[in-house]
């Protein structure tokens, strides 16, 4: 069984369409080449991001 995950923002950082987005999930953090995404099970998930500066 393979897995990966990108943090939410990441999608928005680099401007990816959703299929590029799933693309690169599948093929660069799962291992499962770039079209694995169409036969995997997906879950989605939110991040709360905190930053430094939050802190001062």
């Amino acid at each position: 069984s393979a897995s990966g995950t990108f943090l939410p923002q990441v999608a928005r950082e680099t401007n990816w369409t959703l299929e590029e987005f799933l693309g690169h999930c599948a093929r660069d953090k799962a291992g499962i080449g770039w079209n694995g995404w169409k036969d995997a099970e997906l879950y989605t998930y939110q991040a709360l991001i905190i930053e430094e500066k939050d802190f001062h």
